[in-house]
């Protein structure tokens, strides 16, 4: 007896296949879009950086930029804060990191100008090193002790001479699967700088291009922003750990959806 009138076998639809190229091909033109315009922005900046001490033309470029290419993917961003926070101070900005987009996310809607401690590869990257080392981003040598001293002394110098805070993921790299373990480099810097850290938490980022995907698909992202941590709570150097620590537990709360705090309007 036939068994084909019984066949419950769950097949794709036919064009599936005719979909996924159409929205891959449209992704890479996305991408490739979105490239010419950071290109020709860095340009802008690195020209303007003599006549910029105070890096705030670059500022308004950086957040032009991110919120373009938000709005070229189809992002929409949700930012809610516990408490408005002193925009007059500088922070140790401190985030998860679960997509290539959280960067521009943060730059769109921080309501603080920031720079990044970034890893010293990019520094190596025709036209974008030029950028990054024009407008104050600062590299760090990933794996060697040394160098990432250097760097944390660098950046302790920055957010003391200038209105930037600093931004840094101290998971080390993007996460697939939650949470990492935080490298103690931020709480070092914290406490060599005593500036206070600021902790945020991305929710729904990984979702807007999935990790080893080319298709942009777009979506919404929520940004919580914490309650800085003073300067006057932070442990010893030699107890850095503890900072460390505290760090991830404040991030690790911004990250879940069902945390209750109050959304206020994000600030231009």
């Amino acid at each position: 007896m036939s068994s084909q009138g019984n066949d419950t076998t769950v097949r794709p639809a036919p064009d599936s296949k005719l979909g996924t190229a159409l929205r891959t091909a449209y992704s890479i033109v996305l991408i490739a879009v979105c490239c010419v315009i950071t290109l020709t922005l860095m340009g802008v900046a690195v020209i303007c950086s003599p006549f910029d001490p105070s890096g705030r033309t670059h500022q308004r470029l950086f957040r032009f930029w991110a919120r373009s290419v938000l709005a070229l993917c189809r992002v929409k961003v949700k930012v809610i804060e516990i408490d408005p926070i002193d925009l007059s101070r500088n922070y140790v900005v401190v985030s998860n990191h679960a997509s290539v987009v959280d960067p521009v996310v943060l730059i769109a809607h921080l309501p603080v100008p920031v720079r990044f401690l970034a890893k010293e590869e990019l520094f190596r990257i025709p036209i974008m090193g030029t950028y990054m080392r024009r407008t104050g981003h600062i590299p760090v040598k990933r794996g060697s002790t040394k160098s990432a001293l250097r760097s944390l002394r660098d950046a302790s110098r920055v957010l003391g001479r200038s209105r930037m805070s600093l931004l840094l993921f101290p998971e080390g790299t993007r996460s697939r699967t939650g949470l990492r373990d935080f490298k103690e480099g931020a709480a070092l810097l914290a406490i060599n700088s005593q500036m206070p850290v600021l902790p945020v938490g991305l929710i729904d980022s990984e979702h807007v291009v999935r990790p080893g995907s080319l298709i942009v698909a777009g979506g919404s992202v929520r940004l919580n922003i914490g309650v800085p941590i003073e300067p006057t709570t932070f442990p010893p150097v030699d107890q850095r750990e503890e900072l460390t620590e505290l760090l991830r537990s404040q991030v690790s709360r911004l990250c879940c959806s069902t945390v209750d705090i109050q959304g206020v309007a994000p600030r231009g």
